[in-house]
């Protein structure tokens, strides 16, 4: 192979594209970082240096939590690309992530995944299949099968020593990529996610090993050449072109979600309207008031010892939370199980899963997406749950004419979000795990099992 020119030429083009579209990803996501980091710096001193004013109005003047990413993100977007990552946080309301970075491109660059691991993905088994179709055909069509099995070779052997060859061009492929993916991780982050490059690289890999075993097998199986590559070329563009398009419009289909108008219209129905049809405010306000009263032993809500606007707000952010955290899980369950419709699609083509656990290791897939999410979300509440504790037990009567300034305002910490966890991580990804060790296991079989059609 070594000696092929259209094999070398081939690989080193390729690489040098998956080079060229890594250094191109490079300064954009450098400069994202920065802006998001410079940005989150000033929201934090607006927040400090808002001066003297009654807490509730600082809830609802709010904070910005801001999204950043680490090196990886680079090499695979993932669905970082279409979802925002800047969640505005303001009192009575759980907003969506905004702003993603698709919304920025043209729609020719936004439905057309060019990511230097989708490329990889897409590019690299194409090598593969130029460099082993002939793998036994050739033998067969030059004359040499006969006189290697007429040697006393094992067909099982010979096959498995065309597999080992190819598989050494994969890991040299796949070393050279790597060496490119670091590079672009150093530059961009000043402690690289080695872990995560790690796993990246490992399940691009696998990825190639799968088609190295369907390339001999197949060579193995067919009379000619010429019929091989044309399989081959044809497994390769649709697990490439229809398997991710077929996956991802089967989700959406088999499980239907909301529109966002609609989504939020149950929202706002639910907060407004109780079960039975009554106004909740009608059935709530006037109920708190009473027993507030009766709590502390006074007459009017000016006499009490606390504020009672806090303790006003307290209960309808409460109200508003449960209504929040019920919606929300209920399209988390409808997201998960479009996920899993999506990964089931890939048992008919390898790329799905094996894009699926490149974005867990990238820290770019829907579980660190709905992570950032719900730690904003928490970050959110936690300026809600001070603001309104403090409006109670720092004031007295209505509560409303209570003020106060950067004493408080600094004893809320900056919005720190955490990655997921790795429990988390294998128990939204263990379905694409386990197609992607099924894809192997059928080409190791498939291999294995093609040795039987040798013959002179």
């Amino acid at each position: 192979m070594k000696r092929d020119p259209a094999i070398v030429v081939l690989s080193l083009a390729i690489l040098l594209l998956l080079a060229a579209a890594t250094t191109a990803a490079l300064p954009a996501h450098r400069l994202s970082e920065t802006w998001k980091a410079e940005a989150a710096a000033t929201v934090r001193e607006q927040w400090l240096s808002q001066g003297d004013r009654h807490p509730h109005s600082a809830a609802h003047f709010g904070v910005i939590a801001f999204r950043s990413q680490e090196g990886t993100a680079l090499l695979e977007p993932g669905v970082s690309a279409v979802v925002g990552q800047v969640v505005p946080l303001v009192t009575h309301e759980r907003a969506f992530p905004r702003y993603p970075a698709a919304a920025d491109r043209s729609s020719a660059v936004r439905y057309a995944p060019a990511s230097p691991s989708w490329l990889g993905l897409t590019l690299l088994p194409f090598v593969i299949i130029v460099a082993g179709h002939r793998a036994i055909t050739g033998e067969r069509e030059s004359g040499n099968l006969g006189l290697l099995v007429a040697t006393g070779v094992s067909p099982r052997i010979l096959v498995g020593g065309k597999a080992l060859a190819l598989a050494a061009v994969a890991i040299l492929l796949g070393l050279a990529r790597a060496a490119i993916d670091a590079a672009a991780v150093i530059g961009a982050d000043a402690t690289p996610p080695w872990a995560r490059l790690a796993g990246l690289e490992a399940v691009h890999l696998a990825y190639l090993l799968v088609w190295v075993c369907l390339v001999v097998g197949t060579s193995a199986r067919v009379r000619t050449s010429q019929t091989a590559l044309m399989l081959l070329l044809g497994l390769w563009m649709v697990n490439t072109v229809v398997v991710p398009r077929v996956a991802s419009s089967v989700g959406r289909l088999v499980v239907q979600e909301p529109s966002l108008s609609e989504f939020r219209a149950a929202i706002q129905r639910d907060i407004t309207y109780l079960p039975d049809g009554r106004a909740w405010v009608e059935s709530w306000s006037g109920r708190l008031v009473q027993d507030t009263l009766e709590r502390f032993g006074v007459t009017r809500i000016e006499d009490l010892p606390v504020g009672y606007a806090g303790i006003m707000l307290k209960s309808s952010d409460a109200h508003y939370e449960e209504v929040f955290d019920r919606h929300f899980a209920a399209l988390d369950r409808l997201h998960r199980r479009q996920a899993t419709w999506h990964h089931l699609v890939s048992l008919t083509g390898p790329i799905v899963s094996a894009g699926a656990l490149g974005q867990a290791f990238a820290g770019t897939d829907l579980v660190h997406t709905q992570q950032f999410a719900n730690d904003a979300e928490a970050y959110r509440r936690e300026i809600v749950h001070r603001t309104n504790d403090v409006i109670e037990h720092a004031s007295s009567g209505t509560g409303w004419d209570l003020k106060v300034g950067q004493a408080f305002w600094q004893t809320l910490p900056p919005f720190t979000p955490q990655p997921p966890s790795w429990e988390a991580l294998w128990a939204a990804h263990r379905l694409s795990v386990a197609v992607l060790a099924a894809w192997l296991m059928f080409g190791v079989l498939w291999c294995g099992a093609a040795a039987s059609r040798v013959r002179p």
